[in-house]
């Protein structure tokens, strides 16, 4: 709507050369040879053409400016507050953050310097939103967001990592052609319209977000409703709907329900014949999701993105429509002449063109290749976290866990438990004990705490157990390997375990083992409190049992390899540096956010 007239013509009409006024001979009728030449050719070449024919360039214009308003809410909650979010999330324990691999150089810096770093990215995302300097927002935007993303491990986010992804989509894209700043004070940059490209690329990441979402939730856990089940008796006494929480059928309904939802929701909507049903289901998923989970700007983000999922020229549609709604003989709208698949003629593309199909083909395949790693390394997924990440495995898995490290002295033969309560804040105590990647993290923390002290190493060694999506309660590590001499990053670690298989109980809950009698119809439907509170007070005596069994094991086992059976000499090696008080109410605040009955 800013560019200017004569930009608005579509790019054939743009370039379309006047008329001369003197007389000209008749354009000949192309030979055959010249016809087949520019209609013919394989598919593959007809494709790589046709993703360069032009679109309307509106709905990018539109999505751009929702995209911009959703990155200004997000960094609009972390200012405000005094910065209260910002703070919460990276300064309880700015010395020491979980990393990801290869954003090991993602730093805290100190607040003061953090707080400049989050308004010039809501001033960032302001710029993207209007559509001024698009090119340099987009790219500054994407680096300074990774950076956010990669400051703590232990935040880790599905949504965030999308926003990650999208970031890096946006500098491709040239969403600033239309309806912007730039186009508005830059002739060239504007245009009308945008090559197919651009709308088949997010579309198709969007598909496969969606698709392998639904595909992770084919599992046996998901099947019987965990940990969907303990997740909505939290939530209980929510307004309205919160009382039908505690009955299984609407929690079956619920788990298989969004199952097939995400698996098949990106085909729905990339139908046209089914686009209105995908649509209307989007909408409720997503609006649903945010009143009873909260998951922040995720829903908002996900219900933007749909819009892409119409047809290219909708925003200027919608707005010739609105103009003519009040006329007697409204105008019909025109679209920009395109070429369709059949018409589109084969040419030999340039380079930028070639790199440009390169480049989406990289990312796209990246994109279907990540989330399917986790097939290559052994064990579950749900159990070692190899795999988990990037892979759109959302809200699949809850875990309630318990863990403490253990230290041995070589150079002056001490021994004692290491108080994590000093190193750790108790959510990272909480991650520590469920993530794998975190005990390693961890254990190389201390390690290198103690030699920066005695100037020798240490034999580290973890005992951790857990409870995965309600199952029995198991070792996650093994407490007889010295965890200091392995790598960080040495995938897969040899020190885990076996996840527990499901009980006879347990299997009972999925539905092939129902009794398909639809007895529950007819009966009142019995409320699974009762059950979950007493399951719940069972599992955490049994986990008690367990911990309180880890010190007089690792005493056992440190005499006899350490010591060669000398309990005199063991025990007089013995040193006490665990603040107990601090150490439990680390550990209640970890758990307490996982009980559903306090």
């Amino acid at each position: 709507l800013m560019a200017k007239k004569g930009s608005q013509q579509p790019a054939t009409l743009r370039n379309r050369k006047p008329k001369d006024s003197t007389p000209t001979k008749t354009a000949s009728k192309p030979s055959k040879k010249e016809e087949t030449a520019t209609t013919k050719g394989n598919v593959f070449q007809r494709f790589c053409c046709y993703m360069f024919e032009p679109d309307d360039a509106s709905y990018l214009a539109v999505f751009r400016v929702m995209w911009g308003l959703i990155m200004m809410m997000e960094m609009w909650d972390h200012i405000k507050h005094d910065f209260g979010k910002t703070i919460n999330s990276f300064y309880q324990n700015p010395d020491f953050t979980y990393k990801y691999y290869g954003l090991e150089w993602c730093e805290v810096p100190d607040l003061a310097t953090m707080k400049i770093f989050v308004v010039v990215m809501f001033i960032i995302a302001t710029f993207i939103t209007v559509g001024f300097m698009y090119r340099l927002s987009s790219i500054l935007f994407a680096i300074g967001f990774i950076y956010f993303f990669g400051l703590e491990a232990a935040l880790y986010l599905n949504h965030f990592y999308l926003v990650a992804v999208m970031c890096v989509m946006l500098c491709f894209l040239p969403c600033h052609v239309y309806f912007s700043v730039d186009a508005l004070i830059f002739p060239g940059v504007a245009s009308p319209t945008v090559p197919k490209w651009c709308l088949w690329v997010i579309k198709a990441e969007l598909w496969v977000v969606y698709t392998y979402a639904g595909v992770a939730k084919m599992n046996l856990d998901w099947l019987r409703s965990e940990p969907l089940r303990h997740w909505l008796i939290k939530r209980r006494n929510y307004p309205l709907i919160g009382w039908l929480f505690q009955y299984e059928p609407v929690v079956y309904w619920f788990s298989w329900s969004g199952m097939i939802y995400d698996t098949i929701i990106g085909t729905l909507l990339v139908i046209p014949q089914t686009f209105y049903i995908g649509l209307a289901s989007t909408m409720f998923f997503h609006l649903m999701n945010k009143y009873i989970f909260n998951i922040g700007i995720f829903p908002w983000l996900m219900i933007a993105s749909t819009s892409l999922f119409f047809e290219p020229h909708w925003p200027r549609r919608f707005i010739h429509n609105l103009k003519e709604s009040h006329k007697r003989h409204p105008s019909k709208f025109t679209d920009y002449p395109t070429s369709s698949w059949s018409k589109t003629k084969i040419r030999k593309l340039k380079f930028k063109e070639k790199l440009m199909l390169f480049i989406c083909f990289c990312f796209l395949a990246q994109q279907i290749l990540t989330p399917v790693r986790h097939y290559m390394y052994p064990g579950n997924v749900f159990w070692n976290e190899h795999g988990h990440r990037y892979s759109w495995r959302m809200k699949l898995r809850d875990k309630q866990c318990d863990g403490e490290l253990y230290t041995y002295i070589p150079k002056n033969q001490e021994w004692f438990e290491f108080p994590l309560e000093s190193i750790l804040t108790p959510r990272q105590y909480q991650k520590f004990t469920s993530r794998p990647e975190f005990i390693a993290q961890s254990v190389k923390l201390a390690n290198d705490r103690i030699y920066s002290k005695l100037n020798s190493t240490a034999e580290m060694y973890v005992y951790a157990a857990c409870r995965v999506n309600y199952r029995e309660a198991a070792m996650l590590t093994n407490p007889r390997i010295n965890l200091a001499e392995r790598d960080v990053w040495d995938w897969p670690y040899d020190w885990m375990t076996e996840m527990p298989d499901l009980t006879e109980a347990q299997r009972a809950e999925l539905p092939w083992n129902f009794e398909w009698n639809f007895n529950w119809l007819l009966k009142p439907w019995q409320s699974n409190v009762p059950i979950l509170k007493k399951e719940q007070d069972e599992n955490i005596a049994i986990m008690n049992a367990l911990t309180s069994s880890w010190a007089p094991d690792f005493r056992e086992w440190i005499i006899q390899e350490k010591f060669n059976g000398d309990v005199t000499l063991a025990d007089s090696k013995h040193r006490h540096h665990v603040n107990t008080d601090k150490k439990e109410k680390s550990r209640q605040q970890a758990l307490n956010g996982l009980l559903i009955f306090r």
